[in-house]
């Protein structure tokens, strides 16, 4: 929080997010905590990959130092450090971070969701008519060829929200909103927010039904909806 509303100095990263002082720190200081406590697990953290871990190994922990860094950069509070552990592929502990909202989630598997200590739910909307939903950015849909299909929720849907990332998923959780689609996404940013929907009673795919954190699209929904909602990306 202390780089937090300054003026920084920025690099702009190949999927065109941006990179500031405050990753690579936060970057640096938690892979040195995980390894220090945990020397045999490997590490999959976004700015460093500090012993890139696969799908393969037994133990992994997926650290985004900051997650949505261009609000980070330009002074906006969402934006959050996402951490979780990966057993087998599959996370079982997640913990979302969001410091400038004042907020943290957390899950663990078998033990429910939690923000700021308080149990958290996935809402119980069985419509697509009466749902609220968040969406990312639609240009990245439109190359997956799902835009019209997007569009045509949105259209269906009673309201929606230009807010992908931890930030909808997180609603979702709490049952703010119902849906949550975004078209991209590495192991970092899905991990923790998987463990988490998945124990506030809701559902956590790629795009092909896929039970993945790793497949680089991100469908959550309160579960009643999410079949529904498969099928309507699959069209």
């Amino acid at each position: 929080m202390r780089y937090f509303g300054q003026e920084l100095a920025t690099q702009v990263k190949s999927d065109n997010s941006l990179l500031t002082a405050a990753d690579l720190e936060i970057d640096y200081t938690l892979t040195k905590l995980v390894s220090a406590s945990y020397p045999t697990d490997r590490i999959n953290a976004e700015e460093s990959e500090h012993g890139a871990g696969h799908p393969t190994a037994h133990r992994i922990w997926a650290i985004d130092p900051i997650d949505h860094t261009n609000n980070f950069a330009r002074g906006l509070t969402a934006f959050g450090t996402l951490i979780a552990l990966l057993v087998a592929g599959q996370p079982v502990v997640g913990v979302i971070s969001a410091p400038a909202l004042g907020h943290r989630w957390w899950a663990m598997k078998g033990a429910g969701a939690y923000r700021d200590g308080q149990v958290i739910h996935v809402s119980k909307v069985s419509s697509i008519n009466e749902s609220h939903l968040t969406f990312s950015q639609l240009s990245e849909w439109d190359k997956l060829g799902r835009l019209r299909a997007v569009v045509e929720m949105d259209a269906d849907a009673r309201w929606s929200f230009g807010s992908g990332g931890f930030t909808g998923q997180m609603w979702l959780a709490e049952g703010k909103v119902d849906i949550s689609l975004d078209s991209t996404g590495y192991i970092w940013d899905l991990a923790a927010p998987k463990i988490i929907v998945e124990e506030a009673g809701g559902r956590f795919s790629d795009i092909h039904g896929h039970d993945s954190a790793w497949l680089g699209t991100a469908i959550s929904t309160n579960g009643a909806l999410h079949d529904e909602v498969l099928g309507r990306l699959r069209n």
